[in-house]
């Protein structure tokens, strides 16, 4: 966040000014590179708005990491299993890219781009609608030039879009406060 000076015309950046813990675990021998846990501590209210913000706030930097930890800390259990949902939803990986339907829509694509029309049939125009409402966004684009310049394989194309290890963990967990701290 950016705080403009009261006097004069300074600006200072604060970073995590919520204030709430964030700390890393201790890591065990053999066990994965410890992930930095975020912790947020809501009221007994309610309402998960206030958690959900926290993690639109976030966002940038969650999705920056290999790895975290949320940790959910709350008087009551009530929002525990709500909370949860949510939070997996927002970061839940995104489900793999069917690599072959792909590739024959960067053919498509190419046809099409090559005023090749009388070689497209019903199938392929639909083909290539539904792929250009799919496929978009920065990788695609760069997989389909790659596609065309380098003559990428499906199996290389695959490692682009649906690398295996990269992507991302994390892990949720709950914490019942010990009493109701009014702290919101």
């Amino acid at each position: 966040r950016t705080y403009k000076g009261a006097k004069s015309r300074s600006e200072t950046q604060r970073y995590f000014v919520d204030r709430f813990p964030i700390f890393l675990g201790r890591q065990e021998q053999g066990s994965d590179p410890i992930a930095p846990a975020f912790v947020y501590c809501d009221s007994a209210g309610n309402s998960l708005l206030g958690f959900i913000s926290y993690l639109e706030t976030y966002q940038p930097l969650l999705r920056c990491l290999p790895a975290f930890e949320m940790v959910y800390a709350a008087p009551n259990a009530r929002k525990f299993h709500r909370a949860e949902a949510f939070s997996t939803r927002q970061y839940a990986p995104p489900p793999p890219v069917d690599t072959q339907r792909l590739c024959r829509y960067f053919t498509v694509r190419q046809l099409w781009e090559s005023h090749k029309y009388g070689s497209l049939t019903r199938a392929d125009r639909d083909l290539l609608r539904d792929g250009d409402k799919r496929y978009q966004g920065h990788l695609f684009d760069q997989t389909y030039r790659d596609w065309i310049t380098k003559g990428l394989t499906p199996t290389e194309v695959n490692a682009l879009i649906n690398p295996g290890s990269g992507r991302q963990k994390m892990a949720f967990k709950t914490h019942l406060l010990p009493q109701s701290y009014d702290i919101l």
